[in-house]
C-alpha cells in the first residue's frame, strides 16, 4: 500500500496558514504593550518596541500609582520565542490589569478589593512567580 504525502500546493498552504497565524500573534502582542508613555511630572518618557512578524516574549508597562507621585515600570522577559512565549506575555499582562494588587485599581466582577494600595514590588513578583508557575508549562519562566 502506497502512502499518501500530501502535495507541494498542501505543503505551501498549511505553511503560509501559519505564517499568518504568527502574524497575528505578534500583532496581538504589538497591541498590548502601551500606545504612548504615561505623562509624570518632571520626566520625559519615551519607549520604542519594535516586533517583526514573529511573537516572542519582550513586555514592558507603565503603571502610574495611586498617589499620582511614583510610576511602576515593568520589564520583563519570558524565556523562548514564538507563540508560547506570546502567550506568557498575554498571561502576565492580564495578571497584572485584572488584579487591584499589582494595578492599584479595582475591577469588578474579577477583583473588587477596595482601598487596596500597591505593594512593594517583591510581593508582587512573588505573586506573578507563583500564577505563571501554576499557569505555565514547567520549561517556562519570565524574568522581571
Amino acid at each position: 500500500m502506497k502512502a499518501h504525502l500530501p502535495g507541494p500546493h498542501k505543503k505551501r498552504s498549511s505553511l503560509r496558514a501559519l505564517q499568518l497565524e504568527m502574524q497575528r500573534i505578534a500583532a496581538l502582542q504589538h497591541h498590548l504593550i502601551p500606545g504612548q508613555a504615561p505623562y509624570f511630572k518632571g520626566w520625559d518618557i519615551a519607549s520604542n518596541y519594535l516586533v517583526n512578524h514573529s511573537p516572542g516574549g519582550d513586555y514592558y508597562d507603565f503603571f502610574p500609582l495611586a498617589d499620582d507621585r511614583r510610576l511602576a515600570l515593568v520589564v520583563a522577559d519570558v524565556s523562548g520565542h514564538g507563540a508560547a512565549a506570546a502567550i506568557t506575555v498575554a498571561q502576565v499582562r492580564t495578571f497584572l490589569y485584572s488584579c487591584p494588587l499589582t494595578c492599584g485599581h479595582s475591577f469588578s466582577p474579577f477583583c473588587s478589593v477596595e482601598g487596596c494600595t500597591l505593594p512593594p514590588p517583591g510581593v508582587i513578583l512573588v505573586h506573578l512567580s507563583r500564577l505563571l508557575e501554576e499557569n505555565t508549562l514547567s520549561d517556562h519562566f519570565m524574568t522581571a
